[in-house]
């Protein structure tokens, strides 16, 4: 399936009790594996990870199966001895991937550590690794340019209310950048209630529930069109999808079989919920 190319299984929720809306909380063990297998077998070769996110990384080792063809992307913060501890560890802990992007949680640790730009600017990296960004405001990717900073990989937030980084899209991709993409259901907002949307979020909630009374009104499926949508952007290569279960999967999964069938009518829709304000957009804020 050509758009399964993009499919990208997030892992926060194999270590973490993460996302605002989620209410199972960390996964237990034996889901995990459950999900792996399920992935593999259904033809998901990329997984997104880091340092952070618990004991994820490990799991990832465990159940991996390192017989089929599959990709690593992690993150890490912290200094250029940092930089050369998360080369080593993701080459000894995925030794068996095709390819590992090792990105920067934030590109501002370079404009305060000369000698970890420098390194970075070096491109001393071995081949198999692609050094990377991990953002979440313009601001961030604006400090890349300024310090001229070669990177292979962004992973960038975007969703149908959150395309702040689209104009640089064209940009990005002359210079050979691969463009991941993440949040684009927004840590399960738009599936909470409308008055605990309303609650807390304000101009946030006045798109959310103005989308969800759109597909109402449309008998379509808000997080179908949630999800659909990236996958249909040229540009984008990855898209990052956290689930909680095999059977989220197996709907996302059977869910790209109707990305052109539902294109008209996302494209249709693609400006209509857009939220402008960055401060509103950012999780760290909510």
């Amino acid at each position: 399936m050509e758009y399964m190319k993009k499919f990208t299984l997030g892992s926060a929720q194999f270590g973490l009790d993460y996302g605002i809306a989620n209410e199972d909380g960390k996964l237990p063990e034996f889901g995990v594996q459950n999900i792996l297998s399920f992935s593999q077998k259904h033809g998901v070769t990329h997984f997104d990870t880091s340092e952070a996110y618990g004991n994820a990384e490990e799991l990832l080792m465990k159940f991996i199966d390192a017989r089929q063809k599959y990709r690593i992307t992690t993150k890490f913060t912290g200094s250029s001895a940092g930089l050369q501890k998360s080369i080593f560890r993701s080459l000894s802990n995925f030794s068996t991937s095709e390819c590992i992007s090792l990105l920067f949680h934030s590109p501002n640790v370079l404009e305060e550590k000369k000698q970890l730009l420098e390194m970075v600017k070096s491109c001393d990296i071995p081949e198999k690794i692609k050094i990377g960004f991990s953002l979440y405001t313009i601001e961030e990717l604006e400090t890349l340019f300024k310090l001229k900073v070669p990177f292979k990989v962004l992973q960038i937030p975007y969703s149908l209310f959150d395309q702040r980084f689209t104009d640089y899209f064209e940009q990005l991709k002359s210079q050979g950048v691969e463009i991941q993409v993440r949040s684009v259901f927004l840590q399960g907002l738009p599936f909470k209630n409308d008055e605990f949307i309303n609650y807390k979020f304000g101009e946030l909630a006045q798109s959310i529930i103005k989308f969800k009374k759109y597909c109402t009104d449309k008998g379509l499926d808000p997080a179908e069109l949630l999800l659909l949508f990236p996958f249909l952007n040229e540009s984008i290569d990855s898209v990052v999808i956290g689930i909680n279960n095999c059977e989220q999967l197996d709907k996302n999964i059977k869910s790209l079989l109707n990305v052109n069938k539902f294109k008209n009518e996302i494209f249709s829709i693609k400006e209509k919920f857009l939220i402008k304000s960055e401060k509103v957009l950012l999780p760290y804020n909510w």
